[in-house]
C-alpha cells in the first residue's frame, strides 16, 4: 500500500494486515517529518513501514539491463501502452488519465 499523505500513515497502518508492507512514496516536508504509530502494533503484527523513492531504481544499472531485455524480445513495451496520443491531443491524455480510461497513455513526439 502507497501512502502520500504523512497524516495517513497510522490510520493505514491500523488496517495493514499481519506481515502487511506500507510503502511512502513520496517526500513530505520537515514539518510533516513525525508520525505516531503503535509500536506494539507493529511489532505483533510484524508489518513493515518503509520509504521509496522512484521505485527504489537505480538508474546507472536497472535502465541498460532494461533495454537489454527488451532488444532480446524479453520485455514487451508496446505491450504495456494502452492509448498513445499526438503532441496535438496532449489535453485529451490528461482527460483520459484522470477518468480512468487508460493506464499507461504515451505521448508520440513526431
Amino acid at each position: 500500500m502507497g501512502v502520500g499523505d504523512g497524516e495517513q500513515i497510522a490510520p493505514i497502518m491500523s488496517l495493514c494486515a499481519k506481515r502487511g508492507r506500507v510503502v511512502v512514496t513520496n517526500i513530505h516536508s520537515a514539518a510533516e517529518g513525525q508520525i505516531n504509530i503503535s509500536l506494539c502494533d507493529l511489532t505483533l503484527m510484524e508489518k513493515q513501514l518503509v520509504g521509496s523513492i522512484f521505485g527504489s531504481a537505480n538508474p546507472q544499472s536497472d535502465i541498460p539491463r532494461l533495454m537489454q531485455l527488451y532488444r532480446n524480445g524479453q520485455l514487451d513495451l508496446a505491450g504495456m501502452v494502452t492509448q498513445e496520443y499526438a503532441l496535438e491531443d496532449i489535453n485529451q491524455g490528461f482527460a483520459d488519465m484522470l477518468a480512468g480510461k487508460n493506464i499507461r497513455g504515451v505521448l508520440r513526439y513526431k
